[in-house]
């Protein structure tokens, strides 16, 4: 780094005083705007870790997302959990994952396999919700939402659907879906107990469509694909299970909302 000593420059020259007050007038101006060089240890924190340039771990996740469309989520689960067996550090690796991947390939890790109708035309009660009135039940899927039906709050929750990039929280949010769902029927009915898979499924399903997920069904997939994932964690497991479920229902009906004829079994 070079040092100018201007000031003394001025008092050994004085008839370029003028020239270098202009100088150190405009150097006075830059100053403000410069800052030195900052050189940062490498962080201690995992989260900060993980995506330092120099990190062997951010290596390996942009190795990783690069493979987007061509590797499978069940393929990365093991690959983190041979380089941690925290919970929390797992969901951090995952999280940064899906960030980069997202960069290279829409719904990352998975391919989409199946469609559903979007039943936005049938009648709700072709579903048989429990504890949905009459006035509810007879009308279209289409027309719930502006209806001001109870459950209205469910499909707000599952609208943030559209805008996941990690399958994960994906899966949280259709859990909260589905403790909502059981306490508005709980507020409703005062009776806890009523509050079982018979009783919340269809209810769930309603509102699943009613939200319009399954005009984009591959949203679903995205997190159902979690159900075989072996992620350690029960409640993400669980609501991918459901949301499985609910895909395989749908894929039974056929556009009005009544169950496809079963393939005849080839004669013996």
């Amino acid at each position: 780094m070079l040092f100018i000593n201007l000031a003394g420059y001025v008092k050994s020259i004085p008839h370029h005083k003028g020239k270098i007050n202009s100088i150190l007038r405009k150097l006075a101006i830059l100053e403000k705007f410069s800052t030195p060089p900052q050189y940062k240890p490498t962080p201690t924190n995992f989260q900060e870790q993980i995506i330092y340039p120099t990190s062997s771990v951010y290596k390996i996740l942009q190795s990783l997302a690069g493979k987007a469309a061509q590797i499978k989520f069940s393929d990365i689960l093991n690959e983190f959990k041979e380089l941690t067996t925290d919970h929390e550090e797992l969901d951090i690796l995952i999280s940064h994952l899906f960030d980069m991947a997202w960069t290279v390939h829409e719904f990352p890790f998975f391919s989409q396999s199946g469609k559903v109708f979007n039943f936005l035309n049938v009648k709700t009660s072709v579903f048989e919700p429990p504890y949905l009135d009459e006035k509810y039940q007879s009308l279209t899927i289409n027309e719930l939402s502006s209806s001001g039906w109870p459950y209205q709050p469910v499909v707000e929750i599952l609208n943030s659907l559209f805008y996941i990039v990690n399958p994960i929280e994906g899966a949280k949010i259709f859990y909260d879906a589905m403790d909502k769902t059981a306490n508005i029927v709980t507020e409703s009915t005062e009776e806890e107990e009523l509050v079982n898979f018979d009783t919340l499924f269809p209810l769930i399903l309603i509102s699943v469509l009613a939200s319009g997920l399954v005009c984009e069904p591959i949203i679903l997939e995205y997190v159902a694909m979690l159900a075989t994932s072996n992620y350690p964690d029960s409640i993400v497991v669980f609501a991918a299970s459901y949301v499985e479920a609910i895909l395989a229902h749908l894929s039974s009906l056929d556009e009005t909302g009544k169950p496809l004829p079963k393939p005849e079994e080839d004669e013996l």
